[in-house]
């Protein structure tokens, strides 16, 4: 059975093992007491961690984060979008346990992206689920970012996204802009975005995973 790491799944495989380790670290100039409750192998080359974190005048963090040794045999990392469309809302787990089957086991992952939490399109549909910038699953652009998202009064500090090109390279990077062409025959027309409102005034093409 292949063995798949989703990016939006849902962490499945959990254990009632109870660890505890202290150590003491510093984030943002504020010192922290680290505590480890959970420390454990849930999955092939995959280990999830769990720390509780608590400061002097006792605020708290609580951090979960996997180890993933990528050259795991049959071990793969894919986004998933909410109900396979550009809106929907969905939880991980559920995505997760859609997308299994057929040899294929989604046993991680975590949320991927901001969405929108309402709004309707032209066409009346809602918007909610849908992601705040850009979003390709199984090599299918569902949305692509708009261009202007990523510019903040004025400065490129917009977020970042997490990306695996098709070569397997992953890169963390500001995906803002988009252009491609459509062509038949020897007709051209260039487009800007996907099931977006593209920048300039520039054409947008539209697929059936847009909103209705």
């Amino acid at each position: 059975m292949k063995k798949i790491l989703g990016s939006f799944g849902a962490l499945l495989l959990m254990c009632s093992m109870h660890t505890s380790a202290k150590s003491t670290m510093l984030v943002k100039g504020t010192e922290y007491t680290v505590d480890t409750i959970f420390h454990a192998k849930v999955g092939p080359g995959t280990t999830q961690t769990h720390l509780d974190l608590k400061s002097e005048n006792n605020a708290r963090l609580q951090v979960f984060y996997l180890t993933v040794e990528r050259k795991t045999p049959g071990l793969s990392m894919r986004a998933v979008c909410g109900k396979d469309m550009v809106a929907g809302t969905e939880r991980p787990s559920a995505m997760a346990k859609r997308k299994s089957g057929n040899g294929v086991l989604y046993f991680a992952g975590t949320n991927g992206d901001f969405f929108a939490t309402s709004g309707n399109a032209t066409n009346g549909s809602s918007k909610i689920g849908t992601p705040t910038f850009g979003c390709t699953a199984d090599r299918e652009t569902y949305k692509t970012s708009n261009g202007q998202i990523g510019v903040i009064n004025g400065s490129n500090n917009g977020c970042l996204q997490f990306s695996v090109d098709m070569d397997g390279v992953a890169r963390i990077s500001r995906l803002w802009y988009y252009t491609g062409t459509a062509t038949l025959g020897d007709m051209e027309t260039s487009f800007l975005g996907f099931n977006v409102s593209s920048p300039d005034n520039g054409i947008t093409l539209y697929t059936p995973k847009y909103w209705g």
